[in-house]
Protein backbone atom coordinates (compact mmCIF):
# COMPACT_ATOMS: atom_id res chain seq x y z
CA UNK A 1 0.00 0.00 0.00
CA UNK A 2 1.32 3.59 -1.02
CA UNK A 3 0.14 5.98 1.34
CA UNK A 4 -1.19 9.14 -0.38
CA UNK A 5 0.33 12.36 -0.07
CA UNK A 6 -0.17 15.04 1.87
CA UNK A 7 -1.94 18.46 0.41
CA UNK A 8 -1.15 22.04 1.51
CA UNK A 9 -4.24 24.22 0.91
CA UNK A 10 -4.89 27.25 3.32
CA UNK A 11 -7.66 24.99 5.63
CA UNK A 12 -8.31 23.19 8.47
CA UNK A 13 -6.16 19.96 7.93
CA UNK A 14 -4.83 21.36 4.46
CA UNK A 15 -7.26 19.36 2.28
CA UNK A 16 -9.14 20.78 -0.89
CA UNK A 17 -12.67 22.67 0.33
CA UNK A 18 -13.89 24.14 -3.13
CA UNK A 19 -17.05 24.32 -3.92
CA UNK A 20 -18.37 22.03 -6.71
CA UNK A 21 -18.60 24.90 -9.15
CA UNK A 22 -15.31 26.59 -7.51
CA UNK A 23 -15.51 29.58 -6.22
CA UNK A 24 -13.63 29.24 -3.47
CA UNK A 25 -12.04 31.99 -1.79
CA UNK A 26 -8.44 32.82 -3.55
CA UNK A 27 -6.75 32.75 0.19
CA UNK A 28 -7.53 29.07 0.33
CA UNK A 29 -5.81 27.94 -2.83
CA UNK A 30 -2.18 29.68 -1.40
CA UNK A 31 0.00 26.41 -0.60
CA UNK A 32 1.50 26.52 3.07
CA UNK A 33 2.57 24.37 6.00
CA UNK A 34 0.39 22.28 7.86
CA UNK A 35 0.77 22.23 11.58
CA UNK A 36 -2.33 20.12 12.13
CA UNK A 37 -2.44 17.46 8.83
CA UNK A 38 -5.52 15.66 7.90
CA UNK A 39 -4.06 12.09 7.50
CA UNK A 40 -7.34 10.30 7.72
CA UNK A 41 -7.15 8.66 4.21
CA UNK A 42 -4.01 6.73 5.90
CA UNK A 43 -5.12 5.90 8.95
CA UNK A 44 -8.34 4.10 7.79
CA UNK A 45 -6.27 2.17 5.28
CA UNK A 46 -4.18 0.96 7.89
CA UNK A 47 -6.57 -0.04 10.45
CA UNK A 48 -8.38 -1.85 7.40
CA UNK A 49 -5.20 -3.80 6.66
CA UNK A 50 -4.99 -4.30 10.46
CA UNK A 51 -8.03 -5.74 10.81
CA UNK A 52 -8.07 -8.03 8.11
CA UNK A 53 -4.87 -9.42 9.22
CA UNK A 54 -3.45 -8.51 5.80
CA UNK A 55 0.67 -8.59 5.41
CA UNK A 56 0.61 -5.96 3.23
CA UNK A 57 3.85 -3.43 3.05
CA UNK A 58 2.87 0.59 3.34
CA UNK A 59 5.11 3.05 1.91
CA UNK A 60 5.25 5.41 3.78
CA UNK A 61 5.08 8.83 2.01
CA UNK A 62 2.55 11.22 3.81
CA UNK A 63 5.09 11.99 6.85
CA UNK A 64 8.06 12.15 4.25
CA UNK A 65 6.21 15.30 2.36
CA UNK A 66 4.30 16.89 4.73
CA UNK A 67 6.86 19.90 5.20
CA UNK A 68 7.69 19.74 1.36
CA UNK A 69 4.70 22.29 0.98
CA UNK A 70 7.40 24.57 -1.33
CA UNK A 71 7.44 21.62 -3.84
CA UNK A 72 4.00 22.61 -5.84
CA UNK A 73 4.02 23.48 -9.56
CA UNK A 74 2.21 26.49 -8.76
CA UNK A 75 1.20 28.78 -5.62
CA UNK A 76 -2.66 27.97 -6.21
CA UNK A 77 -2.24 23.84 -7.00
CA UNK A 78 -1.49 22.20 -3.71
CA UNK A 79 -2.36 18.78 -4.43
CA UNK A 80 0.45 17.55 -6.88
CA UNK A 81 3.84 18.18 -6.87
CA UNK A 82 6.64 19.10 -9.31
CA UNK A 83 9.66 16.63 -10.12
CA UNK A 84 12.41 16.38 -7.64
CA UNK A 85 14.56 13.51 -7.76
CA UNK A 86 14.55 13.28 -3.68
CA UNK A 87 11.06 12.35 -4.18
CA UNK A 88 10.31 9.86 -6.52
CA UNK A 89 13.52 7.98 -4.77
CA UNK A 90 11.42 8.13 -2.00
CA UNK A 91 8.46 6.46 -3.61
CA UNK A 92 10.13 3.78 -5.75
CA UNK A 93 12.29 3.25 -2.79
CA UNK A 94 9.48 2.35 -0.91
CA UNK A 95 7.88 0.30 -3.33
CA UNK A 96 10.89 -2.09 -4.03
CA UNK A 97 11.33 -2.36 -0.01
CA UNK A 98 8.07 -3.31 0.11
CA UNK A 99 8.39 -6.22 -2.91
CA UNK A 100 11.67 -7.15 -1.07
CA UNK A 101 9.77 -7.97 2.40
CA UNK A 102 6.95 -10.05 0.45
CA UNK A 103 9.19 -11.78 -2.27
CA UNK A 104 12.95 -12.02 -0.56
CA UNK A 105 15.85 -10.20 -1.40
CA UNK A 106 17.02 -13.23 -3.91
CA UNK A 107 13.98 -12.60 -6.06
CA UNK A 108 13.77 -9.02 -6.73
CA UNK A 109 16.44 -7.30 -9.25
CA UNK A 110 18.31 -4.31 -8.01
CA UNK A 111 19.81 -1.81 -10.70
CA UNK A 112 23.22 -0.62 -9.22
CA UNK A 113 23.77 2.18 -11.34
Amino acid sequence: WREHEPQHFATEGGTYEGDPQGRSPAQKFECRPESEPDNWRNIAAAKLLRERNMKLPIVPLFDALLPEYEWHMTKRDCTHYCYTPWRFQLSWDGILRGLKSILGDDDVAEDDE
